[in-house]
């Protein structure tokens, strides 16, 4: 008989289960580590598509001037070589002058709050004068129509007047003379009368546009000079004599005057320029004309007076001043007058009637292209000092390259000019119109 064998205590109990050692705890550490690795990779890979495509569109939306992320226009606008010399300028005095430069940006930081709350009251205001300023325009065209209507009649009348005794003389031909004539007399005549056209009157005259000469040139340059005659308005036969000259040459109209629209129409037919001839007060206390600037007018009225001034002279491209020796002076004044002329894109020419005119430096603070005048050649009425006064212009030309002469709307002026100018052109100086120098 088999004997059990018995079991000892080892083989009993049941092996116990293994321990976990230490060496398995780094390893799932460094699982965990290399998942929140990936999970750190894409969220940096998402960022970065992300990123390029904010870039593209932003790329996109420049190139074709536009934003379509954000919804937004973008305005191009190339600066002009005035804003490059202000940027300079302002650069060059912030380092040099910073105490006149923090005064010179609290004033145009005062000036623009100033315009704020001027603009809020005009735009209140702006439709009482848009009304008002057609009221007078339609007065005055009511005004004009007649007197041009009167002035194209005229010589149509005077015409008819000449005309119809001759015409009457005509058709009362005896008939006794033709029948004593011969049948050989009355053919002859016949064949020598001449026809009913030639019979008709000349054509009337009337007014019509004149065909601009052509402007001459010299053979060789030595010198530009650009003239500007000044006080048109008052008498007809002043302009049609300046619109004669073949010479490049600036008309400053004065406003509101018999003749300034009729005046400014023609010199523009007649391949001239236009300019407004601004009255402004001076302080010699003369009165410059009707819609003169007074200094102690306010900002309204100054503005509603401009507008008026460059409603009367059509077709005007810039302004002078016209008298003006206190207002020029007055920087207040010359920044509303500077801001109507920016809105309106008119250039200023400073007609230097003080040395202490601030018009040249607010017309550039507000990059309005501009010049001032270097000679008045007809400060006395005698063709002789003209004469002379325009040889010292040729002179200055040569010597400068380029000068800018007022003189005025005179029957002695218009005849030195028109005598002085071919010896001028054969001197080599050339007449150009001023508006082509400031711009």
């Amino acid at each position: 008989m088999a004997v059990r064998k018995k079991k000892t205590a080892s083989e009993e109990t049941p092996a116990a289960p293994r321990r976990k050692t230490a060496s398995a705890t780094p390893s799932r550490r460094k699982k965990k580590i290399n998942k929140e690795g990936r999970s750190l990779r894409a969220f940096i890979f998402v960022l970065l598509i992300g990123a390029a495509a904010l870039g593209f569109g932003i790329w996109t939306g420049i190139k074709d001037k536009s934003l379509p992320v954000f919804n937004l226009e973008l305005k191009w606008e190339k600066p002009s070589l005035p804003d490059i010399k202000n940027i300079f300028a302002m650069n060059r005095e912030k380092e040099e002058k910073p105490h006149q430069y923090r005064q010179n940006k609290e004033k145009q930081e005062q000036y623009r709050q100033k315009e704020e709350k001027q603009e809020q009251h005009r735009q209140k205001e702006e439709p009482v004068q848009h009304q008002e300023r057609e009221e007078k325009q339609e007065q005055h065209r009511q005004k004009e129509e007649p007197v041009q209507h009167q002035e194209r009649e005229e010589p149509q009348e005077q015409h008819r007047q000449k005309e119809e005794p001759v015409q009457q003389q005509e058709e009362k031909l005896p008939q006794e003379q033709q029948k004593k004539e011969s049948p050989q007399e009355q053919q002859r005549e016949e064949n020598h009368r001449p026809s009913q056209g030639a019979l008709a009157s000349p054509a009337v005259e009337e007014e019509v546009s004149p065909t601009p000469a052509a402007p001459q040139t010299p053979r060789y340059t030595t010198g530009k000079v650009a003239l500007v005659i000044d006080d048109f308005g008052n008498h007809r036969q002043n302009g049609d004599d300046f619109c004669t000259l073949d010479i490049p040459m600036t008309f400053a109209v004065l406003p509101h005057l018999p003749y300034s629209g009729r005046i400014s129409w023609k010199a523009r037919q007649s391949g001239k320029r236009v300019i407004l001839h601004l009255p402004m007060e001076n302080h010699a206390g003369k009165d410059p004309g009707p819609g003169t600037i007074l200094a102690d007018m306010k900002r309204e009225e100054i503005l509603k007076t401009l507008q008026e001034d460059l409603s009367s002279v059509p077709g005007a491209e810039g302004f002078n001043n016209h008298e003006g020796s206190l207002i020029t002076e007055k920087e207040d004044i010359m920044e509303i007058v500077m801001k109507f002329a920016m809105d309106e894109h008119l250039y200023f020419l400073d007609s230097r009637t003080t040395d202490k005119s601030v018009g040249i430096d607010v017309a550039r603070r507000f990059h309005i292209p501009c010049s001032e005048r270097n000679i008045f050649i007809d400060n006395e009425d005698n063709p002789e000092y003209i004469k002379s006064q325009l040889e010292e212009l040729s002179r200055k030309a040569q010597a400068q390259g380029f000068v800018i002469a007022i003189g005025h709307a005179r029957r002695n002026t218009y005849i030195a000019i028109k005598e002085m100018s071919s010896q001028m052109l054969e001197e080599g100086i050339e007449f150009v119109f001023v508006g082509d120098y400031v711009r």
